[in-house]
């Protein structure tokens, strides 16, 4: 069974490149897009197209493309819904959001931290998907924690972080970003059916 260890990531995520970090972030916030899409379904196209828009750019500045990322984590950040905007849990598309926003943010900066950031978000997504089928009746009893960590939408969440992460430490801008962009992609599009 794994575990979410935000320290070890960023030890990793130290040793990586600024393109290879920011593969990472990218395929994270890829995995979460499916939410975003879906919370707000047909009726704000223009938001979903701009946050796509945002990781496209993401994508391309680390492919190596001439790209500014300048301030695309603030507009990342006001795409982020309110809790009052639409009936339904707005968590995931909040997940969503933040993911995109750490990515532009650690082109910028170049800091791990941001990449394990943006893992975070998957993680909380799938911990807040698994929460949701576990019936809470006022405290949480003894173990919950350990029910949360072996549901199988965590686990498929943190296999795909380790997934797009080993990636990022074997492959280079040229023969491995599209490669892995398309797999978290689909992997995102399965793994959003199975969040409640």
């Amino acid at each position: 069974m794994k575990t979410y260890d935000g320290s070890t990531l960023i030890e990793r995520l130290t040793k990586l490149n600024r393109p290879s970090k920011t593969a990472f972030a990218a395929a994270c916030a890829q995995r979460l897009s499916p939410l975003y899409r879906r919370y707000f379904g047909d009726g704000e196209s223009a938001k979903i197209d701009t946050l796509d828009g945002i990781l496209n750019q993401i994508w391309d500045a680390a492919k190596g493309k001439d790209v500014t990322l300048d301030g695309l984590d603030d507009v990342a950040e006001s795409l982020v819904p309110i809790d009052d905007e639409r009936l339904g849990d707005p968590a995931y598309a909040q997940s969503a959001t933040a993911c995109v926003a750490y990515a532009a943010s650690l082109w910028q900066s170049d800091d791990p931290v941001d990449a394990e950031l943006a893992a975070r978000q998957v993680y909380d997504a799938a911990d807040c998907g698994a929460w949701t089928l576990f019936p809470i009746l006022g405290a949480v009893p003894p173990g919950t924690d350990k029910f949360i960590e072996h549901q199988p939408v965590v686990q498929a969440a943190l296999d795909g972080i380790e997934r797009d992460l080993l990636t990022a430490e074997m492959a280079s801008a040229n023969d491995g970003w599209g490669e892995l962009r398309l797999r978290a992609s689909a992997e995102g599009e399965a793994w959003c059916l199975t969040l409640p």
